[in-house]
């Protein structure tokens, strides 16, 4: 699979592939997902407000995906930069494990940051558990700046974010 990849929004009909994806990773290294989260009721909300975005292989199966999360207590935290507002959030990406590796996730977030600047967002941001070093690695080269670690959903987190008006690199 190239590093051009195209993301395209997911639909109820792939919901059962979906939540698939999403119970495979559980026990991943570093992954701090359970059998309870992300639940087959967060992916359908996802679906229902048109924030699930994945990718598909050659034979139309959902091998990756990503959610723009709407959580009051992540917006809330005091680590955002109140200057670029507004923010989205990015959670719950994910890739099928026989694709990781691959720069997939990377490129997934790429082209979902093209989409949020184009909704009018002015930054984005993730949380990512601290021991999920995959993930760290994935995000690191897209060029956001920790500005902040919390507590929750008990879980240690680092929280990322960055200017989307300033980057013209993606």
């Amino acid at each position: 699979m190239s590093n051009h990849i195209r993301i395209e929004k997911l639909g109820f009909d792939e919901l059962e592939d979906i939540v698939e994806l999403y119970r495979a990773a559980v026990g991943a290294p570093g992954c701090v997902w359970d059998e309870q989260y992300p639940s087959e009721e967060d992916i359908r909300t996802d679906i229902e407000q048109g924030a699930l975005y994945g990718v598909h292989d050659e034979k139309g199966h959902v091998i990756a995906a990503i959610a723009q999360d709407h959580d009051e207590n992540t917006d809330l935290l005091p680590c955002w930069s109140a200057e670029l507002q507004p923010g989205a959030e990015f959670a719950r990406v994910v890739v099928a494990g026989e694709y990781r590796g691959r720069g997939i996730a990377a490129e997934m977030i790429r082209n979902y940051m093209r989409i949020l600047r184009n909704q009018g967002y002015n930054s984005v941001r993730y949380l990512v558990a601290e021991q999920n070093l995959a993930a760290r690695r994935a995000y690191e080269p897209l060029g956001f700046q920790k500005v902040g670690e919390v507590d929750i959903y008990g879980a240690h987190y680092l929280c990322y974010e960055k200017a989307l008006t300033l980057c013209s690199e993606i």
